[in-house]
């Protein structure tokens, strides 16, 4: 019995270590990050822009779209035009830190690209894990900043 136990532990502990990415490892980030993403951030005035990204071994490609919310505050206007932005080519950066402070968890991330649009980002936060983020430096608020979702479905 006891064996029988110490062997599900053992294939637990091993399936949970097989979900995460190791920031330490270029080739597991690059892994993590290929394919499509999305996200969309709702700014002051009513404006909303939706981003759509698609990251390849090379470049990382961005799209976006924004609307405004109608007088009702309930609908949409703009139309469903999606901008492409200039790619940027995939350059995954040495692994830097921020340490911990009262009202954060440890955070360590590698650049991935940065032009003059935005900065994205692959960051390991000791609590929640791993994620994909774009700081757009040309929105509405400016510094918005996005954490994505896998996918292109909203």
């Amino acid at each position: 019995m006891k064996k029988t136990i110490f062997f599900l532990l053992f294939i637990a502990i091993g399936m949970t270590s097989c979900n995460t990415t190791s920031i330490q490892s270029t080739e597991e980030v690059q892994e993590f990050i290929i394919g499509k993403w999305h996200d969309e951030t709702v700014e002051s005035g009513g404006v909303i822009t939706y981003y759509r990204f698609e990251i390849t071994a090379q470049e990382i490609k961005c799209w976006k779209q924004i609307a405004f919310l109608d007088g009702t505050g309930t609908g949409l206007k703009g139309d469903d035009k999606w901008e492409e932005q200039t790619p940027v080519a995939l350059s995954i950066g040495n692994v830097q830190a921020e340490p911990a402070n009262n009202q954060s968890y440890e955070k360590k991330y590698r650049t991935l690209g940065d032009c003059s649009y935005g900065t994205y980002t692959f960051e390991h936060n000791s609590k929640f894990g791993n994620s994909l983020n774009f700081k757009d430096n040309n929105s509405v608020n400016s510094d918005t900043e996005c954490v994505l979702e896998k996918g292109w479905e909203y």
